[in-house]
C-alpha cells in the first residue's frame, strides 16, 4: 500500500527525483510486472489464509465452549471463498472470522487486475488509473484491518499436529470416547447414527484422558455431553 501511495503522490512533489522515481516513470514492462506480481502474491496469500482459517475455526470454537455436531465435527468448510461468504453471512450460524477471511480472499482475486492498471500506460485513461489506484488502496486497508483484528482478538488453541490433512484430523479424534461409542454402533442404521450424532450431544476440544488411559489433546464428547 505504501508503494502504491508513493507512486501516486510523488508526481505532485517538486523535489528532485531519484533513480527509483525515474524507473517508475518509464511506463515500461518492468513496472507493470512489479505491480501485477504483487497483486498475484496477495491473491495467493489470501487463498492460503482463508483455507487455514476455515480449517482451524471449528477447533477454536470447540475450545471456547461445547458445540453441537453441526457446528463442529460435522462442519465442512466451503471449497470456495465465494460460497463461504454466502454461507457465513446468510445462514443462521454466522461466523465473522471465516466470513471476513473469505471476503478478503474474494477481493484479493481482483488485485492482479487493479494493480496492473496502476502504472501509467499510454493506452490507459487517467480516470482508469485513479479508480484502480484508490480502489486498491481501500482493499489493502481492509485486508490490513482484518489481519490486525485476527492477530489481536482471535486466539487459536494449541494444536500439536496441523489439522489440514486427513491424518491430522484423525489425530484429534483417535482414542476418544466419541469414536468408541460410534464404533460399537457401527451396524446401526444410518438414520440412527445420524440422530445420535446430531442429537442433543455436545463436543469440545480440550486436554483429556483417552479411552486407553493416555492423556491427549483432541475432540471428544463434552463433559456434560449435552449442549444448551
Amino acid at each position: 500500500m505504501a508503494l502504491i501511495i508513493y507512486y501516486e503522490m510523488h508526481y505532485y512533489e517538486s523535489t528532485e527525483e531519484t533513480a527509483f522515481d525515474n524507473w517508475m516513470d518509464t511506463q515500461k514492462f518492468g513496472v507493470r510486472f512489479l505491480f501485477n506480481s504483487l497483486g498475484v502474491l496477495i491473491s495467493f496469500f489470501w487463498d492460503s489464509k482463508y483455507t487455514r482459517v476455515s480449517t482451524l475455526e471449528p477447533y477454536r470454537r470447540l475450545a471456547l465452549r461445547p458445540q453441537p455436531a453441526q457446528r463442529s465435527i460435522m462442519l465442512s468448510p466451503a471449497t470456495s471463498a465465494f460460497i463461504a461468504v454466502l454461507k457465513s453471512t446468510l445462514q443462521l450460524r454466522r461466523n465473522f472470522v471465516v466470513a471476513s477471511a473469505a471476503l478478503m480472499a474474494v477481493l484479493a482475486t481482483f488485485t492482479p487486475i487493479l494493480f496492473s492498471n496502476i502504472p501509467f500506460n499510454p493506452i490507459q485513461t487517467y480516470d482508469t488509473h485513479q479508480r484502480c489506484t484508490w480502489l486498491a488502496v481501500v482493499i489493502l486497508a481492509l485486508m490490513i484491518l482484518v489481519l490486525l483484528v485476527n492477530l489481536i482478538f482471535i486466539k487459536y488453541p494449541r494444536l500439536p499436529v496441523s489439522p489440514d490433512t486427513v491424518g491430522g484430523g484423525l489425530y484429534y479424534i483417535c482414542d476418544s470416547q466419541m469414536t468408541e461409542e460410534l464404533g460399537r454402533e457401527g451396524a446401526a442404521a444410518e438414520e440412527l447414527l445420524r440422530s445420535r450424532v446430531w442429537g442433543s450431544r455436545a463436543y469440545s476440544f480440550r486436554e483429556m484422558i483417552g479411552v486407553s488411559g493416555q492423556r491427549r489433546v483432541g475432540v471428544d464428547l463434552a463433559k456434560d455431553g449435552v449442549h444448551s
